[in-house]
């Protein structure tokens, strides 16, 4: 059920402009599905109910924590693992956080990064677990081989994935290379050579 919203004091002595209707229907809507309102309503509710002496929590409030987890998800995990298979979530969410442990991942680019990659890292298990089964001697038909061709595919797919997220996660995480140059004359153009007029005397 939508909440109802106060309906905000007209200025009668203002000329509203189309921009001011814009920031109007994006602060509306917003309160509906904004991570942060729905923060301060569990701040302001929900948390003085559970520290309370009962410890009353309402199906309202626990309607709410389930939507803040997957809003936060970047931090909670909850997307990612719903996005696997169940018998691997574990390992996804453990994954995930010695990933953004070892390279010190607090910024949403790069946690989001680190979803995707483990992400792909998981799928390569799963379809890499399918493979295994058909190791055991035995008929294989053409749909067989055409599902064994997919899932071929798809692990080399989901491993290249995985490399190339981790490698832009490195890149990410390297620190600005400084350099201190000191030259009469000195050009630096990509794909290009340095030239100086002066004559350099090479010893043979």
């Amino acid at each position: 059920m939508t909440k109802a919203v106060s309906k905000p004091k007209k200025d009668i002595t203002k000329k509203y402009t189309k921009e001011d209707a814009r920031k109007l229907v994006i602060d509306l809507s917003r309160k509906q599905i904004d991570p942060e309102d729905k923060l301060k309503k569990v701040a302001n509710e929900t948390m003085e109910r559970i520290y309370a002496e009962d410890k009353r929590v309402t199906k309202n409030d626990s309607k709410l924590v389930d939507e803040l987890a997957k809003d936060l998800s970047l931090d909670t995990g909850v997307v990612l693992a719903e996005s696997i298979y169940s018998s691997y979530r574990g390992l996804a969410i453990q994954l995930k956080r010695d990933i953004e442990k070892e390279y010190q991942c607090n910024l949403s680019s790069e946690k989001a990064l680190v979803d995707q990659l483990v992400n792909a890292y998981v799928r390569k298990l799963y379809y890499s677990g399918i493979m295994q089964s058909y190791d055991t001697p035995r008929y294989i038909s053409n749909e067989h081989v055409g599902l064994l061709n997919f899932y071929s595919k798809e692990i080399d797919k989901a491993h290249r994935q995985f490399i190339s997220g981790l490698e832009t996660l490195k890149a990410m995480k390297q620190p600005d290379l400084k350099l201190s140059i000191k030259a009469k004359q000195a050009y630096f153009a990509n794909n290009q050579q340095v030239n100086n007029k002066e004559k350099i005397n090479v010893s043979k």
